[in-house]
């Protein structure tokens, strides 16, 4: 496509690749962060222009929300397989940029959306407040399953570019306002 997704693994005396790949469609695809789980699969968060990104049977969602929309996908710790991948995305535009695994295998990302994004019940705002808004959100380890999902923001732009968690699972997020 006209961009894709890389993610490529250094050996351990970083003198070469253990594995390098793309991932990607027709339009333009990003990956903005990843992190790497006990079992070496590594956890990729980015935005697709595609209606095409290959989801995964059984992830949270398996089609394009509208416009752009955030993808977060899981590599078996070869490299070589995409094993999980979802959508996340509403009908306006939305796109991940942190991701982090919490001390319970969960998977966290956060990013910005124009309009909304899925969210759950126990979310802090449901609607967007104003031109952009940062979302949270996070899924079970096989990203099947949205355990949170939420909104955060004011009357103008609000975008999150980075989130982390404790070992006592406290989450943070970073961006601007």
């Amino acid at each position: 496509g006209l961009r894709d997704m890389f993610v490529l693994k250094l050996n351990t005396t970083w003198s070469g690749l253990a594995y390098s790949t793309f991932i990607g469609t027709s339009g333009q695809d990003y990956a903005n962060d990843a992190r790497v789980d006990f079992a070496g699969r590594a956890y990729v968060v980015g935005y697709t222009t595609s209606d095409a990104f290959p989801t995964t049977t059984g992830s949270y969602q398996r089609n394009v929300g509208g416009g752009i929309d955030a993808v977060v996908l899981r590599l078996d710790a070869s490299g070589s397989f995409l094993d999980k991948c979802t959508y996340l995305g509403g009908t306006s535009d939305d796109r991940g940029y942190g991701i982090a695994l919490d001390p319970n295998d969960d998977v966290i990302v956060t990013g910005w959306t124009l309009g909304t994004v899925p969210t759950t019940a126990s979310a802090h705002s449901r609607t967007n407040a104003g031109d952009m808004d940062m979302f949270l959100a996070r899924f079970d380890g096989s990203l099947g399953a949205l355990r949170y999902g939420s909104l955060f923001g004011g009357g103008r732009e609000d975008k999150s570019w980075a989130v982390t968690s404790s070992t006592l699972g406290d989450v943070y997020v970073a961006g601007h306002t």
